[in-house]
């Protein structure tokens, strides 16, 4: 199968490719449908602090995710600028 490059499949390709913005959106979704998965089948169990410590673990993760991506941009901005 041959794809055909056109302007909109440029803008998709940077847009959600490897290491473009959209990726860390993406990852942020995951994991907050894995975690409430995870978190709905152990408090099925019987088992609400594990749910609850799972929940927690996903809001760490997820803040990581958003303060690297910030810092990046933050990197980037100052080199742009001239300061890095």
């Amino acid at each position: 199968m041959q794809y055909y490059a056109t302007p909109l499949t440029d803008i998709a390709l940077q847009t959600f490719g490897i290491g473009g913005p959209a990726v860390v959106l993406i990852q942020l979704m995951l994991i907050g449908v894995v975690s409430w998965l995870l978190m709905y089948i152990v408090n099925a169990a019987g088992q609400g602090t594990i749910g609850s410590m799972i929940k927690v673990a996903a809001t760490f993760i997820c803040i990581g995710i958003i303060t690297a991506t910030a810092w990046k941009t933050v990197l980037a901005v100052a080199k742009i600028a001239g300061l890095y």
